[in-house]
Order: structure tokens, then sequence, then C-alpha cells
């Protein structure tokens, strides 16, 4: 048995004295009769004594007891057995009857006259409690498992489940919240039964299972670690539940070990909620073990100006520090790897990598909330893949979100195919994505060379990364073929349509072929025209990588200051090859401005309106006013980004979120077949083969450094970056309102510690409290007692009126015998 309160219960044994000191003191004293006293009127007084006498004492009993009851209520009087539970709930109720039946017998047998609406009350009373104890021990014996007093030591079939996610790390008191949730884990296996079935979960996704005995769940515990990636709590959960259906009928028990940080709940739970309360079989813990207030400094995801860049340019990074609880001076700093052709290399069981950096460090005053920005900049770096990273010094509890991971590599810029017919000037397209001062400095990005449509069949067109088409005039299907070959092996085309795609104010055929069709995403259908200049660029959302850079400025943009007159529509193609179509930008009349198709290994891109128009075109109408109108600026920034994107596609991304799969691009002519992978665990390196031209990995499930080395006439050195979500070292945590909302009120016990667990468990084994029933005794027992003083002191008080009172009726009987006599 358990008690919550015992200095409650002993004060409340203590009160029960005072209304006994109450009883003695409140005694009528003896009072002299100075006249005779008649007999017949002493025996009736002591009559009325007695009986006076038996009530107070009833009434006596019924207040003590109700104090008592009272104390052990609020001390929450429980025990750890349902079985026990349920046989002193009906010994509850047997006590109950018991006193109903004391007081019929002495109202029946001591106190005349005998009231009959108290008797039949009372008698109701008891037939009731006979009825609700006769219930009671159906219940108890009919049950399909025999409760038995102590079955505290049946087996049980268990489920911890441990959060694992990043934010565990959190340091408290030199111990992280993973090490107390491992702690407890330890401490609540050594409390089942011993043949108790018993299952280590984690919210990683991995399979739920039942460990073959309490030993190899201990081992399993002691060997858990961290994991970087995405966490459910409620998918673990949902899981757990499906592996304790499938036991046998007995006791389960699941364990939810977290620090209750909100980004391991979804929003909602309704389902989650509603299966625990279809499983009442299944007792459910939640056990936190994280902190209440806590101070945290940490590295959003660098922005890096572009993870390209050529040797004559810069390495931008921007920094952004985020403090909560904190606020001083922090020193955060960029450390770039200095290439070694030796390295990395396995030597005694370790990872040895290059020990020369390039370094920049920069102090920032942090204050709570308030993110600070912290820029870096970095030139005159060799040819070749780079790995760096920017950390912040200093202690922080939580020290896994302090560093940042980052791969660049510097090579040559670009090499860009401008095509453009003699009635077309590719200036804008041009000086857009090589500005001439920075081809002038040797950092452009890009290097365009410029060809006219009638002399592209005399290039290579696998020497460039990047095709732009500025308002092509009506190809050949052999051209069209080359094109399809070229984007086919990776290569990115951007092609811009305007008048030159018509023939005598139609669509020129050649754009409709089915040689086109397996470039263009749709067939040309007619211009649309727009003379009043009220259509203009309209996004409708900003996933796609094109439209990133207008996603924070989306609502300052002015697009109604950059009219369109004319565009081409455009409809599905009968010589439609499947390849995947995405529209990426719409005008305002809902037709589509800017197409992507993706076609094996590269990209198309397609506008469906041209920027290359000058503000008064000589030989047709205007068809829009991208490159002269108020928010120009916003037609540059999405053609760099077209730019940006089609050659930086997701083979040449060198930076990555935990658990995404990596693919970089592999030239088998002049690249390599076969790299050994140094992951950032120091573990034996992996071997990867290039396949299609391409490496992908997708095992990326730590953050840090990945490093690829192969031979190829040399030493060749690549690698990538691997980063945590943002989200993932959030230590905002969930209100018991949001946990009651994802899992049902009173469906779960909270606890903070090993004590609340052994209060929680002895009520939930499946134990049983008993202050509903202590209360309703309670209610029961005042209830009585009122009913009992109100019958007894009127009944009292009229036999004191018609019996009054001894010493008056003998100075009555006095007086009449002295006027006798004189008489």
């Amino acid at each position: 048995m358990a008690i919550v309160n015992s200095a409650l219960l002993i004060f409340g044994g203590l009160l029960m004295a005072v209304p006994i000191i109450l009883h003695l003191l409140m005694q009528p004293k003896p009072k002299p009769i100075t006249f005779p006293a008649l007999r017949f009127i002493l025996q009736h007084r002591r009559a009325n004594q007695r009986q006076l006498r038996v009530k107070n004492w009833l009434l006596l009993l019924l207040r003590c007891l109700a104090i008592v009851v009272a104390a052990a209520a609020l001390a929450q009087v429980s025990v750890s057995s349902n079985a026990f539970g349920a046989w002193l709930t009906l010994g509850g109720v047997g006590v109950i009857g018991a006193i109903v039946l004391l007081l019929l017998v002495a109202i029946l047998f001591w106190l005349r006259p005998v009231s009959r609406t108290l008797v039949g009350m009372l008698t109701a009373m008891l037939l009731v409690d006979g009825i609700v104890a006769g219930l009671m021990l159906v219940r108890i014996l009919g049950a399909e498992q025999p409760l038995i007093i102590g079955d505290r030591a049946a087996p049980v079939n268990a489920i911890i489940l441990i959060d694992n996610a990043p934010r565990m790390s959190y340091r408290t008191e030199n111990q992280t919240s993973l090490d107390r949730a491992k702690e407890l884990g330890a401490w609540l296996i050594a409390q089942f039964p011993p043949d108790s079935r018993v299952g280590i979960v984690t919210p990683d996704g991995d399979e739920p299972f039942f460990s073959v005995d309490l030993n190899a769940a201990k081992k399993r515990l002691a060997t858990l670690e961290m994991v970087y990636g995405e966490v459910s709590i409620p998918s673990a959960i949902l899981s757990s539940l499906q592996l304790l259906q499938s036991t046998e009928p007995t006791r389960n028990e699941l364990y939810i070990v977290t620090d209750l940080s909100r980004s391991s709940w979804p929003i909602r739970g309704d389902g989650l909620r509603k299966l625990l309360s279809e499983r009442p079989d299944v007792s459910v813990y939640v056990v936190d073990v994280g902190v209440a207030s806590w101070s945290n400094i940490q590295l959003r995801p660098l922005q890096i100006a572009s993870s390209t860049i050529t040797p004559a340019g810069q390495l931008e990074v921007q920094a952004t520090v985020e403090s909560t609880g904190f606020a001083g001076p922090r020193v955060v700093q960029l450390k770039l790897e200095q290439p070694d052709p030796t390295r990395p290399v396995r030597r005694d069981g370790n990872t040895i990598l290059p020990e020369s950096h390039w370094q920049l460090a920069s102090t920032v005053e942090l204050s709570d909330s308030t993110p600070a920005l912290i820029p870096f900049k970095l030139g005159q770096l060799s040819a070749g893949v780079h790995h760096g990273w920017v950390e912040i010094e200093g202690d922080d509890a939580l020290p896994i979100d302090n560093r940042r991971f980052f791969t660049i590599e510097v090579r040559p810029a670009w090499k860009t195919l401008v095509v453009h017919p003699e009635n077309v000037s590719p200036a804008n397209f041009v000086e857009t994505i090589s500005p001439a001062r920075q081809r002038e400095a040797g950092t452009a990005t890009f290097a365009c060379d410029t060809v006219l449509q009638s002399e592209l069949s005399s290039r290579s067109l696998a020497d460039y990364r990047l095709i732009a088409l500025l308002n092509p005039e009506p190809l050949s299907e052999a051209i069209w073929s080359e094109f399809k070959k070229y984007v086919d092996q990776g290569g990115g085309l951007f092609c811009c349509l305007g008048h030159n795609a018509a023939k005598a104010g139609a669509t020129a055929a050649e754009f409709n072929t089915a040689a086109a069709q397996q470039i263009l995403p749709g067939e040309l259908t007619e211009i649309w025209r727009a003379p009043d200049g009220d259509v203009f660029l309209s996004p409708a959302e900003y996933s796609h990588p094109i439209m990133a850079e207008f996603r924070n400025q989306a609502s300052s943009i002015r697009w109604n200051r950059l009219p369109i007159y004319l565009h081409w529509g455009l409809q599905r193609s009968a010589f439609d090859s499947g390849d995947p179509v995405e529209v990426i930008l719409q005008f305002t009349d809902r037709r589509p401005a800017l197409l992507e198709k993706r076609i094996g290994q590269g990209r198309v891109v397609l506008m469906t309106t041209p920027i290359t128009d000058p503000p008064r075109p000589a030989d047709h109408p205007p068809w829009n006013e991208l490159y002269y109108g108020e928010e120009m600026w916003a037609s540059w920034l999405l053609v760099l980004q077209t730019a940006q994107y089609l050659v930086q596609t997701d083979a040449q991304a060198l930076n990555f979120e935990i658990d995404q799969t990596v693919t970089l691009a592999n030239d088998s002519r002049i690249q390599p077949r076969d790299y050994w992978l140094f992951s950032p665990r120091d573990e034996e390196p992996v071997k990867l083969s290039a396949e299609s031209n391409q490496i992908r990995y997708r095992f990326t499930n730590v953050p840090g450094n990945y490093r690829l080395r192969g031979a190829d006439d040399g030493t060749v050195l690549r690698g990538f970056s691997v980063n945590m979500r943002p989200d993932a070292t959030r230590l905002n945590r969930l209100e018991v309102a949001q946990l009651d909302e994802l899992l049902g009120p009173r469906r779960y016990r909270l606890a903070r510690g090993q004590s609340e667990i052994e209060r929680e468990q002895g009520v939930a084994r499946i134990g049983q409290e008993f202050y509903p029933v202590l209360a309703l005794l309670m209610v029961s027992l005042l209830a009585l007692e009122y009913l009992l003083s109100t019958l007894f002191y009127r009944s009292s008080a009229a036999q004191s009126v018609a019996s009054a009172s001894p010493s008056a009726k003998t100075s009555a009987t006095t007086k009449g015998a002295s006027l006798a006599q004189s008489r």
C-alpha cells in the first residue's frame, strides 16, 4: 500500500480526538433538586438520559469516522495491485454497510420512540450497499483472468521508448538527457519481474522487437547511440502498440522517456489518440528527462553564395548565430582545409586528415533571441574540392549544434554557349550571368561563347555545361536530336521563345515536330496577347530552387511593373515522351511562363516570352518590358537563378542534409570510376563505384565532411558535406495541454523521476487510488451524521418541552399541597 501524504493521515488521526474532547466537556452536569423527587418523574428522566447518551455516542462515532476518512482521502492512499485494490474497495463497501447496520440496530433496540422514516432510509441504504457489494463480488470472481491479491510480481510486456534525437545531448549537472534516459531505462529493467519481456525502442524508424531476456535488453540499452536524422515519437508509439498487440493477454506497459521537445511530436495526433483509447490494456508512462529552462547557442544553416567558384573568385559564407538564455561575446571561426594529395588515409586504425587550414575568426556580441550575422570571405583558393566548417568557440550545454560543415569546389567558370539569330542581341543575357566587371576581374562564374544560330552546327555541344537559345528561329530535326543527346547526358538547356517561333502570324511547324517535342515541355498553340499590359508574372509558390531567392522578398516585388504584352501558349504534346514536366512560374492569366522538363541526367527550362527584346523593336511589336521596367532587377535575378540552377543540378550539389541521397556527376572519360569514401565516423573507408556517370551514396546519417579519394593518373580528391536539419536541436518543450491533445487526457501518466515512476506504477499495475471511494464514504458519513443529529436533537427538544423539568413539577406539587392544608 502506498500513502502519498502520510503526515495528513497522522494529523487526521489526531483530529479525531477533537470530537471526543468536545463530547466529554459538553456532558451536562448534575443539578441538585430542592424538592422531593417523585419516583415516576425520576424514572422518566433516567430513560431520557439513557436514550440521549446512546444518540450522542452514535453521533460521536459518525463524526470520528468522517474525520478519519477525510484524512485518508487527502493522504491519497493507494495499492499496487488491481486485485488487492478491488478487494479493498469491496471491503470499503462492506464497512459502509456495517455502519448502516449498526445504526439501524441501535435505533431499533435502544431508541424510543422509533422513527419510521429513519428506519426506512437506513434500510434502503443497507439494501443498495448489499446490491453494490454483490455486483462487485461477481465482477471480481467472474474476470477472465482471476485477480489474486499480490499480483504485483506477475510478468509484464514492457516497451521502453528512448528518445535519442540530437537535442538529447543537452548537458546539465555533467550528464546529458540521453544519459539520464538510459539510466532510467536500466533502473526500469531492474524493477521488472524476472519473466517479463522487454523491448528497447528508438523513434528513428527501426522496427521494434522484444529482447531475448532482461540481460539482452540491458546490453541494447547500454549500446544505444544518438541519431541525427528525423525522429517521430508518435510513429514509434504506433509500432510499439502493434508489437504489444501481438503478445499474449497479460499486463502491457509502455514507457516513453523523452525531454518533451516539440520537434519530435507532430502537430496533430488524432490517430494516435484514437488508437490509445482503443487499447486500455496498455499502461502508458511519459517520463520527462528534459529541463524546464535552458540556454543554448547554435549555428543556423550556412548561406554559401556558390558551392562552385573560380580560382580568382571568393568564397563567401554567411553564418547566423542564435542565442537562447545567453548574452555576451563569442568567437566564431571559419576553417577551410588546404588539399593534401596524400590524405585522407587510414593508419593504425585511424583516419588521417589534412592538417593545414585557412582560418578566419570574428567576435560577435550575442543577445537573447536576436540572431547575429557573421560574413566570411576568403579568396585566392587553389583548384579542387575543399572541405571546411564554421564553429562557435566556448562552452555550451548543447555543443552539437555549434559547428556546421560545408564543401566547395574551385574550378574554371562554367562554359556557356549562347545561341541567337541575327535579329536578336545576346547582350542582356550575357551581362546578367557574366557581368563585365567580373569578367575583367576573372571572377565570373560563367564563361560565355556567343554564336549565331546559323553557325550552331559547327560547335561541339559536349564542350559546354549550359546552352542558351535566345528567341530561336525554327530548328532542323538534326539540331533538335543533338540537343536531346546533349541534355540526356547531363547538360542544361535554357530556351526563351519569342516572335521568331512564328511564321505568318502562326506557330512554326518545326517547334511541334516529334524531334522538337523530345526537348520542349509542350506544343506551341498560339500567341496570347495583352495589349493593355495587364498580364505579368505571378509566382504561386516558391518551393522550386529557381524561386528560392524570391521567397524572403515576395511581398516587396512589384511584378505588375514588368508588363507582358505577348507570350506563347502551350498544350500537352501528341509526341509526349513521358519525361516529368513542372510549371515553375505562371502569368496572371494562369498560363505557364517558366517550365522545366527533366530528360535523362539533364534539364530543359523553357520561358514562353523572350528576354532579348529592345524597348521599341523595329520589326515586331514589343513582347514585354522584363528588362526595361521599373522592377527589372527581378528579371535579371530570375534569369541568373535559372542559369545557376541548370549548371548546379542535383548531380553537382555538394552540401546536403542528414539522410539525403547524394548524387555526384562523374564523367568516366576524365574521372576515375572507383573511389574510397571516408566518412566522419572515423571507420574503415567504403568503396564506391560510379554507374551511368553518377556516384550515389545514401548512408548520410552523420553530420560532417565526407571525402572521396580515387586514382586516375594521380590522386583525385572529391567529396561533400552533410549537416543536421535546422530543427534537430530545437529545445522548445511540449506543454501538458498539447500532450493531452496528442495522447488523450488521463490516458497516460507523467513522471519526472524514479519516485514518481514508482508511484505511478503502483497505481497503474493496474493499481487503484481510493480517493473516490473514500470521498463517497466521507459524504455518506456526513449525510448520516446530519440526518441523525437533526432527528435526535429535535426529538430531545420535544420530549423536554412535554415532560418539563422535575424541579418545576415538584415545586408546583408542593404549592398545591400547602394550599390544601391551609384550607
